[in-house]
């Protein structure tokens, strides 16, 4: 066996796959027994990924209780493998394995929990890139506003979270007693701020759409015109630009283009 062989062998027994192939190649030396000391291995192996897990969303291990979510673990490791080489990276598809799972998708907010705690993590993680000051805006001539294009921070991240997901994780977190799951659903922006620090906010119905086209790459002008849905002409421009101002003192911005008129 070479020691491709070996490691990928030894690598199959950690993670369920073929049990029984190592006992040939490993040496016994009479004083634990094979199986044993194998088994030490994958008990070792499984805890240290469901300690990872429980980590990256303490809150929601809050919330089931450490046995539950102990099973959550086992479960969403033995579907899907870690194969990454970051127990970072481990926990990103739990969002979708627990709202597509036949039992834990009846609760529908564990799912909710775990992209929040998800996104708050991938916000904190995100590549170091520059945040425009204040005064770049003041520098803006009047005739350089309507095609203004923003990039926003790669920390930025807006998501629709509903069962009063992020009420619930603020009460864990203040060590409060949960409120009950609710019905309603709203809009969060998630982002790291100046200090480098993780904040959330929600978001109302006009600021969610213009980040939105922001993200994609609309101008200012189509940003003032989307505002026309829920302001009079007259307030537009003024809103559009305390947005961004706002955005822009946040940390949300990298960025200025300019599109071709």
């Amino acid at each position: 066996m070479t020691l491709a062989e070996l490691q990928q062998a030894f690598l199959s027994d950690l993670t369920g796959g073929d049990q029984g192939g190592l006992e040939s190649v490993v040496l016994d030396d009479g004083s634990v027994a094979l199986a044993t000391r194998l088994g030490i291995y994958r008990n070792a192996y499984h805890t240290r990924l469901r300690e990872a897990l429980a980590t990256d969303h303490e809150m929601l291990q809050l919330y089931v209780g450490e046995d539950a979510f102990a099973e959550i673990a086992n479960d969403f490791v033995t579907a899907t493998p870690s194969k990454g080489f970051s127990l970072r990276y481990l926990g990103e598809g739990l969002p979708d394995f627990l709202a597509s799972h036949p039992r834990y998708g009846q609760l529908p907010v564990l799912a909710h929990l775990a992209r929040f705690e998800r996104l708050l993590l991938k916000a904190f993680d995100a590549a170091d890139d520059r945040q425009v000051e204040p005064q770049a805006l003041e520098a803006l001539a009047p005739e350089q506003w309507p095609n203004l294009v923003l990039q926003l921070h790669p920390g930025v991240h807006v998501v629709e979270l509903g069962y009063g997901t992020v009420e619930i994780w603020q009460a864990l977190k203040n060590q409060q007693t949960p409120p009950d799951t609710l019905s309603e659903s709203a809009v969060w922006l998630i982002f790291r701020n100046r200090q480098r620090l993780t904040e959330f906010r929600s978001l109302a119905q006009d600021e969610h759409s213009l980040l939105t086209m922001a993200g994609d790459g609309a101008p200012f002008s189509d940003l003032c015109s989307q505002l026309l849905h829920w302001h009079d002409a007259a307030n537009v421009a003024p809103r559009a630009a305390q947005l961004i101002q706002a955005w822009v003192s946040d940390g949300l911005v990298s960025g200025f283009d300019q599109i071709a008129s």
